[in-house]
C-alpha cells in the first residue's frame, strides 16, 4: 500500500491550489486563537473543531469555484493554469480565500466566488480598484449589498422580484425600501444607508428627504457602487 496516499488530495478536490487554501485557513485560525486566553486543552479542542468546520466549508467553496472557472474556460477559451500564472489573479484568489475562511453566510460566500469568476472573465478593472472594492466586500454584509443593488435601480429591483411598484406621487426613500425589505426596521435601514454612503458607494445618506415619484425611482449608486456590483454580479445578471 502506498504510504503517501493519505497526503494526496481528496478525489473531490478539483481546485488547483488546495494546499495553499488550507494554509491560509489554518493561519487565519491560529491568529484568532492566539488572542484567546484559554487553557491549552480547551484551545486544542477549539482548534480542532474550527479546523474541521473551516476546512469543510472551504473545500466545498473551492469545488464550487472550480466548476465556475471551468465554465469560464469553456466559454472564453481561457486556460485555468495560465490564470494562476498571473500574480495579480493569484492575489485576488488568496485575498478572497482569507475572507472565505471567516465567512459563514452562504450568500456572501457566493458573492466571493463571483469576485474570482468575474476577475477571470475580464481584466478591464484596475487591479488596485479591484482590491479596494474587495476590502469593501469584507466590511459589508449581505444586507448592505442587497440595499446597494436596490438603490442602483429601484424599479428594476421591484420588477425582478415581481413586486408592484408603490403608486405615489411624493414620499421618502423608506416608502420604497420598506415594502422591498419588510423585515428591516427604520434604524437598520438608516445604518445601512450611512455605511454605503460613507464608503462612497451611493449618493444618498438619508431616507428622510421627501421627493417626487420620479425622484424615488432614480438610481443612487455612485461609480464605485456600480463597479462593486459589476465585481460581484451573478453570471445570469438577475440576482
Amino acid at each position: 500500500m502506498n504510504n503517501n496516499s493519505a497526503n494526496q488530495p481528496d478525489s473531490g478536490d478539483r481546485f488547483p491550489l488546495p494546499s495553499a487554501a488550507r494554509s491560509i485557513t489554518q493561519t487565519t485560525m491560529l491568529a484568532a486563537l492566539t488572542a484567546i486566553p484559554v487553557l491549552s486543552a480547551v484551545s486544542e479542542i477549539i482548534m480542532g473543531r474550527l479546523q474541521f468546520v473551516n476546512e469543510t466549508r472551504l473545500n466545498t467553496w473551492l469545488n464550487e469555484l472550480a466548476v465556475d472557472l471551468e465554465k469560464v474556460a469553456q466559454k472564453q477559451i481561457i486556460d485555468v493554469e495560465e490564470l494562476f500564472n498571473n500574480p495579480k489573479f493569484v492575489e485576488v484568489v488568496m485575498r478572497t480565500m482569507k475572507s472565505v475562511a471567516i465567512t459563514t453566510d452562504t450568500e456572501k460566500l457566493r458573492l466571493l466566488r463571483n469576485v474570482i469568476r468575474n476577475t477571470a472573465q475580464t481584466s478591464e478593472m484596475e487591479h488596485d480598484l479591484r482590491l479596494i472594492l474587495m476590502s469593501y466586500i469584507d466590511d459589508l454584509t449581505v444586507s448592505h449589498v442587497n440595499l446597494l443593488k436596490f438603490l442602483d435601480a429601484p424599479k428594476d429591483y421591484y420588477e425582478r422580484h415581481q413586486m408592484p411598484w408603490p403608486d405615489q406621487s411624493m414620499g421618502g426613500l423608506n416608502s420604497i425600501i420598506k415594502p422591498a425589505f419588510t423585515q428591516w426596521t427604520d434604524d437598520f435601514i438608516s445604518q445601512l444607508m450611512k455605511d454605503l454612503y460613507a464608503k462612497g458607494l451611493t449618493t444618498t445618506e438619508s431616507t428622510g428627504t421627501t421627493m417626487t415619484g420620479a425622484g424615488l425611482s432614480a438610481g443612487r449608486s455612485k461609480d464605485f457602487g456600480t463597479r462593486l456590483l459589476d465585481l460581484i454580479e451573478d453570471e445570469t445578471h438577475n440576482s
